[in-house]
């Protein structure tokens, strides 16, 4: 079975302001096809720190799942970090900026510099669609792990998550011995 490791990203994850409902999300919708989450990490806007978790669990992962962190705002430092990481550039992705264009026309509104910034990822990414957001994801391999990064904003995760990483994740390990499991619902006795 894979090893399947989440790094959740955001200062509003930390001070309460936010409850992570991603990372349950996730967990459940990689239960469904068989797959179980191992770790979870919850980390702040910081990008030492965001630096150090993303290589220290991509070296012991065969899956690592980054939400948040791929918005428009100063504190959005994932694509950075895995750049970092990865002993990259940040380039202006063609097909990300594409994607900013149609999402732009979509909605009526002109092109910010700082929804541009959405569209600098590290030289080696792919991206993962997003069908509803502004930010698209990206995908790349660090230290052997296959690294998926998504936006924090749940209704755009879960879309990714069906649309474009669970297909990608049984396609990649459709030879693993998956996780079964039988629910037996009981009451009047303790746990």
């Amino acid at each position: 079975m894979p090893t399947i490791k989440l790094l959740m990203t955001g200062d509003e994850l930390l001070i309460g302001d936010i409850i992570d409902t991603n990372s349950s999300y996730i967990a459940k919708s990689l239960f469904d096809i068989g797959i179980k989450v191992s770790e979870k990490v919850t980390i702040g806007d910081q990008q030492s720190i965001l630096v150090e978790k993303i290589s220290q669990l991509s070296q012991s992962a065969d899956v690592l799942i980054i939400n948040g962190g791929l918005g428009p705002t100063e504190d959005d430092l994932t694509s950075l970090a895995l750049a970092n990481c990865m002993q990259e550039q940040l380039v202006e992705h063609t097909k990300a900026i594409a994607h900013l264009k149609s999402w732009a026309e979509k909605k009526r509104m002109a092109l910010t510099p700082s929804n541009l910034k959405q569209a600098q990822l590290p030289e080696s990414a792919d991206i993962i669609a997003n069908a509803i957001g502004s930010a698209v994801g990206i995908y790349v391999k660090l230290n052997d792990c296959h690294v998926f990064c998504t936006p924090g904003v749940p209704s755009e995760l879960k879309v990714m998550i069906e649309d474009e990483i669970k297909p990608k994740l049984a396609e990649l390990f459709s030879s693993h011995k998956k996780v079964h499991v039988k629910k037996y619902l009981t009451f009047g006795i303790g746990e």
